[in-house]
């Protein structure tokens, strides 16, 4: 497969060399063991906005005549009134799977807030690697990894306001894309200004067609291998037992790079300047050994 077309927001010279994703321990440990990966339907995430395009809904009146027959339409030929609201939906938001990465490689909010009780670990990976590996795993030509755009929340409104094209886009995503699945993945790929500070990056599988929901319901499994696909795992800077860590993720099966992030390593405050030997510390010499002093 080329994945150059697959690679959305992004182009060759701003792709990343490396992505990062902070779980907690046990879940890395779980994929290493299993040989399984998982991508999450964003329903199940808390901001609403989440591929809010995907789950915009239209609202039609229901009309009722006068022997009870209720329709979403009208004809002028029959006296009718309006007898309520029918809406109608799709459930492309549960089809469509990602997975959240970060360009970040290093942040203290990220490890705060994705490892929160210090075991959690960073995972490496190459973007291109990443997105082979979904492909090669489910021989979908229905997978990308993209950029996420931040919005003013008013210009997302605006896209979410517009119920018949995003209803179009649920139902008929081919009438919006140059490849298929493009239009869902894009949808999954735009949030708030507000949480652009995560610098995210998403691994997109886009099921559109509806015989293709998995029996897992939000969740998606695929073959996983972690050796071929995580290049590092780095363990949280306030790990309290750095070394029974990475025995666990051995013992999991993982072969590659440990090392433990040096996020909070105190820097050297033991200065040793040296000067100009057998000047001793006459006021001349000992601007001489200060300008030149080493840590």
């Amino acid at each position: 497969m080329n994945i150059d077309p697959h690679l959305l927001n992004v182009d060759n010279v701003v792709l990343p060399e490396h992505v990062y994703r902070i779980i907690p321990l046990e879940r890395f440990l779980e994929t290493c063991c299993s040989a399984q990966n998982v991508l999450v339907a964003s329903v199940n995430w808390p901001d609403p906005y989440e591929a809010a395009q995907l789950r915009t809904q239209i609202e039609y009146p229901l009309f009722v005549d006068e022997k009870r027959v209720f329709s979403s339409g009208l004809r002028d030929n029959i006296p009718r009134k309006v007898g309520g609201t029918w809406r109608s939906s799709t459930d492309a938001a549960e089809r469509a799977f990602c997975q959240c990465w970060s360009n970040l490689p290093e942040s203290d909010a990220m490890w705060r807030l994705y490892s929160p009780d210090t075991a959690g670990v960073k995972l490496r990976s190459r973007p291109r690697s990443l997105l082979l590996s979904l492909h090669e795993a489910t021989s979908s030509e229905k997978v990308f990894l993209g950029a996420m755009e931040y919005l003013p929340q008013e210009e997302l409104d605006e896209l979410v306001l517009d119920a018949k094209k995003n209803h179009l886009i649920q139902s008929r995503p081919d009438l919006f894309e140059t490849m298929p699945g493009e239009a869902w993945a894009r949808c999954l790929l735009r949030k708030r200004i507000q949480f652009e500070h995560e610098a995210e990056y998403r691994l997109i599988l886009a099921l559109t067609h509806p015989d293709t929901r998995p029996d897992t319901g939000t969740l998606f499994r695929y073959t996983f291998r972690c050796n071929e696909t995580i290049d590092e795992v780095e363990l949280d800077p306030r790990c309290s037992d750095p070394y029974s860590v990475e025995q666990a993720i051995r013992t999991a099966g993982y072969t590659g790079v440990v090392r433990r992030s040096k996020l909070y390593k105190p820097p050297s405050l033991i200065v040793r300047p040296t000067w100009p030997e057998n000047e001793g510390w006459s006021t001349g010499s000992s601007r001489k050994w200060i300008e030149t002093g080493k840590k």
